[in-house]
């Protein structure tokens, strides 16, 4: 019957043996293929849904949110959001458990947003929660992309989030949550700025929060500073250096992030590329420290030059 064309008292029946436990869910996995699903009612497809939420197998939970997915979010869905995100929260993408399902989970979050916005910090919250146990989410392609919208929903109530994760740690640092912030492995994906998701957060908030205790705080958060000077996106970073930069690991902590990041062809060629924006900086008038910190990495990014041209001379020699 799955395999043919749609029959409402055939698939009823079949409705009924899945509730009965007498046929096993995994076989309305055939649905998710050749837009089976277009010619399903959409109340079949919830009724299924309900069904397939019975049972505790996680690979069943994954149908339901790939089912999902070709399923209106709106007034004509015969469920509610809080089933949605019920579904979601049991299929947090992992690493560890060999999930594939990232991309579909991804655009069920997304619908969800969509019809019912209040939603938008809870799957936040359930996203870094989930990241603390497991890293690789820091700079997965679909949760990166989930997350960085999740943030420019609301960036005012998403930091009220992310600092509740970052102190929940303290005064340990939480890898995970800063590289993610500053934008984890990605860059690469157009939803997605370079500046990372610290870059959509409320300057004042920051700021704020950073003044209730300056050093540990300001150092931390110089861990996931836009990677520019420029304008207002480089404002918190200006801040940083001009405001905290006296404070032990601030300036190193903005450093690395300047200098992360991989390139291809000539090193001579990238550390000039890079020295020139420094050397725009540093005639832009910003505040002694800024300016300070500015002409080490000048002096670095010297060092660097010298040193690439050296190897790539005794290459052309070999």
């Amino acid at each position: 019957m799955l395999y043919s064309d749609y029959d409402n008292d055939l698939f009823t029946k079949c409705l009924t043996m899945l509730e009965k436990r007498w046929i096993e869910p995994s076989i309305f996995g055939i649905l998710r293929f050749g837009r089976k699903l277009d010619s399903i009612p959409t109340e079949k497809t919830a009724q299924l849904s309900h069904l397939l939420r019975k049972y505790d197998s996680q690979d069943v939970q994954f149908l339901i949110v790939e089912l999902l997915e070709s399923v209106p979010f709106d007034h004509t869905a015969h469920f509610d959001p809080d089933f949605v995100f019920d579904i979601l929260s049991h299929t947090v993408p992992n690493h560890g458990n060999g999930n594939q399902s990232g991309y579909h989970w991804k655009e069920i979050c997304q619908k969800l947003i969509t019809w019912d916005k209040k939603y938008t910090l809870q799957l936040l919250n359930m996203l870094l929660t989930q990241m603390k146990d497991d890293y690789h989410l820091s700079h997965d392609h679909d949760v990166e992309a989930l997350a960085y919208k999740l943030v420019q929903t609301d960036p005012v109530g998403s930091w009220q989030i992310i600092k509740h994760h970052l102190e929940e740690t303290l005064p340990y640092w939480r890898d995970d949550l800063l590289s993610w912030l500053k934008g984890g492995l990605g860059g690469f994906d157009e939803i997605v700025s370079s500046l990372g998701v610290i870059g959509l957060l409320p300057i004042v908030d920051i700021l704020a929060w950073i003044e209730q205790d300056p050093e540990p705080r300001s150092r931390l958060i110089a861990h996931a500073a836009p990677k520019t000077l420029d304008g207002t996106d480089g404002q918190l970073t200006r801040i940083l250096l001009h405001k905290y930069g006296k404070f032990r690991g601030v300036q190193e902590g903005i450093s690395a992030i300047f200098h992360s990041g991989g390139w291809s062809g000539s090193s001579v060629l990238h550390f000039k590329q890079i020295r020139n924006k420094f050397r725009e900086w540093l005639a832009a008038g910003f505040e002694i420290e800024v300016i300070q910190w500015v002409e080490h990495e000048i002096e670095y990014l010297d060092e660097k030059i010298e040193q690439a041209e050296i190897e790539e001379e005794r290459l052309r020699f070999d």
